[in-house]
């Protein structure tokens, strides 16, 4: 491919010449580390993607299989003025923040018809924008207008750098090379780059900028015209693709350092915008909108442990053991949960003392029990009292209220795993009584027995239950988030 062809195709299809800061005259990219540029790993994932779309794979490869979004971390960060960087960033974050608010999804989630909608929009936006801005519309000699030192450079819309570097990274990419154009083998492998050997001249140290009368051995091998793409064409290619000095080679002006970057290149190589939470709203008692309500109108969430209906009062949302009726559980089963639950015990009755005192239990998976009991000034054993993962955690504080008064309970619960019959890893849950931490992520040591040790037995997701242990215990406002 021509130089001319190279630039006119990229000139077409974006409405302007290729904008860079410096010739991309780099040695080996690949052996470039990406800690050494403005990128994350993540970022160039994204950059593949969305180059993706540019230039789809159909019966040849596309911009994906190019891995193009490794070689603009590169040129973005070696070959972009600080302007132009700056610009091609917050354009990435932008496209992310449109993904989110037009189709409420992460980029990399949307379907080929969306990602495909909103590129045509931006394109149309981008041209419209580079227009107003008088960016140069030429391609003849390659180069945007008033792009000379110590003058101000034309400020492309983001969307075009992403279309130029797009169509430039992946025509001088091995596969764009080999697999698209029309390719004549030459002796020897495909080798698109020379390693770089300190203190040996590279294409980066000639200062190149476009004057032809400067380089005219090179650029009459690209006019005398051919299609071949090879190493050395793509190299004289890439020496006369951009309009000014080349990225430095020299150990003085190629450091690949922190200092190099300013503050804000700094501290944005380590942002991570993908994946963008989900927005969690609250309804008027504050049940997050992703949580399940286990307590509402009728015990349609619940059933016996005895098998049948749950037979415990519901009355105005408030759920009270029936005694005798037995315990009951959710007839959906969790694994990793953060649960919320409120509970009351009724006033003591004389000679109510110990674990007689208004007892009940919230039970994890049916085996792991998170104490409920009146502990407000009653004495008993701590590895029983309410909060306690029973019969094995003390809790770190004692933090009821009176009788009478609603108990919360917050519980970030993680289920143990098994490979087969045997612990992989242990559970772990922190509770928090009425705003206080009395469980720190503890460890559960296996099923909570009431005679004899714990001891964990193989089992997968299971339902909650809650304890009826004869007391008028109720419950309200419990809501459960899978995690």
């Amino acid at each position: 491919m021509e130089r001319r062809e190279l630039l006119k195709l990229i000139a077409t299809a974006t409405g302007t010449a290729l904008f860079a800061g410096n010739v991309l005259a780099y040695t080996d990219v690949p052996a470039v580390p990406l800690s050494d540029t403005l990128f994350n790993e993540k970022d160039v994932a994204l950059l593949n993607e969305m180059g993706e779309v540019i230039i789809p794979q159909t019966d040849t490869p596309g911009a994906k299989a190019a891995n193009v979004g490794a070689t603009m971390a590169v040129l973005v960060t070696d070959c972009y003025t600080p302007l132009l960087q700056k610009t091609f960033l917050d354009g990435i974050k932008k496209i992310s923040s449109l993904s989110q608010s037009r189709f409420n999804k992460q980029f990399v989630q949307l379907t080929k018809q969306e990602r495909e909608a909103l590129f045509n929009d931006l394109d149309v936006e981008a041209k419209a924008a580079n227009l107003a801005n008088g960016v140069y519309q030429g391609v003849e000699t390659g180069k945007p207008s008033q792009w000379e030192p110590g003058t101000d450079e034309p400020t492309p819309h983001y969307f075009t750098l992403l279309k130029q570097l797009t169509l430039y990274c992946f025509f001088t990419s091995q596969v764009g090379a080999t697999k698209v154009l029309r390719y004549v083998a030459i002796p020897g492998r495909y080798d698109g780059a020379f390693p770089y050997k300190k203190g040996r001249q590279s294409l980066g140290n000639l200062n190149l900028r476009y004057r032809a009368a400067k380089h005219n051995t090179v650029i009459q091998r690209i006019k005398q015209g051919t299609d071949t793409m090879n190493k050395t064409l793509v190299a004289s290619t890439v020496a006369l693709l951009m309009p000014l000095s080349a990225c430095a080679t020299t150990d003085a002006d190629t450091e690949k350092s922190e200092s190099r970057l300013t503050r804000e290149q700094q501290a944005a190589k380590t942002e991570v915008w993908e994946p963008v939470p989900e927005v969690v709203s609250f309804d008027k008692v504050g049940v997050p909108s992703d949580a399940i309500s286990l307590i509402g109108d009728d015990l349609s969430n619940w059933t016996s442990v005895k098998e049948g209906d749950a037979k415990w009062t519901l009355q105005d949302g408030v759920l009270t053991v029936k005694p005798g009726t037995g315990d009951i559980k959710t007839n959906a089963e969790f694994c990793d949960v953060q649960l919320h639950v409120e509970w009351r015990a009724p006033q003591p009755e004389a000679g109510m003392e110990g674990q007689q005192r208004n007892n009940s239990g919230i039970f994890l998976q049916q085996r792991y029990e998170i104490q409920v009991l009146d502990s407000y000034q009653n004495k008993t054993y701590p590895n029983g009292q309410a909060a306690s993962v029973y019969k094995q955690s003390i809790p770190l504080v004692n933090a009821m209220k009176a009788p009478g008064e609603w108990q919360t309970y917050d519980i970030i619960y993680k289920a143990p795993t098994f490979n087969g019959e045997a612990l992989a890893t242990k559970g772990y849950v922190t509770v928090i009584h009425n705003g206080v931490v009395v469980q720190n992520h503890t460890e559960i040591q296996g099923t909570t027995e009431w005679i004899g040790a714990p001891k964990y037995k193989a089992h997968g997701c299971a339902p909650l239950q809650l304890q009826d242990h004869g007391n008028l215990v109720s419950f309200k406002n419990m809501w459960v988030r899978p995690l």
